[in-house]
């Protein structure tokens, strides 16, 4: 049997635990509303779930006359905002920057994760800057 090299049985565990993106959806919603889903824009916790709309899957229910209404992820407000990318690559990105003890470069993250070079500079600057925000909050 060959032996495996170091951290691969956490990323196999890893793997297991985030098989889809859909999964690891919920844990980022499980994560940022412990209680209830609230709109991210006006607070209000008179959410829809399960909106018509291909990003979005929350819609707040305040009446438009109040200035919300508008439809909502899990991604608004955060450091996964406005990015392309799945979920369970932000997830899995995180998990290497946490668990590394010298962080982890550009490189292997872009290795890892099939993305350019680029992308993965700049997922690693967004996961650092919300690691280091200091209230304990990575949202």
């Amino acid at each position: 049997m060959a032996k495996e090299g170091p951290g691969e049985s956490h990323l196999k565990g890893f793997f297991r635990l985030f098989p889809d993106d859909a999964t690891a959806e919920t844990w980022f919603v499980a994560h940022r509303w412990a209680d209830s889903i609230h709109c991210p824009r006006c607070g209000g916790t008179n959410v829809q779930t399960g909106a018509k709309h291909a990003t979005m899957p929350y819609r707040c229910r305040k009446s438009k006359l109040m200035g919300c209404g508008k439809f909502f992820s899990v991604k608004i407000g955060t450091f996964i905002e406005a990015s392309n990318l799945g979920y369970q690559d932000w997830l899995f990105a995180l998990f290497l920057v946490a668990t590394n003890l010298k962080s982890v470069s550009s490189m292997k993250l872009h290795r890892d994760i099939s993305v350019t070079q680029r992308t993965a500079w700049h997922m690693a600057h967004r996961i650092r800057k919300a690691l280091s925000s200091g209230d304990g909050n990575l949202f």
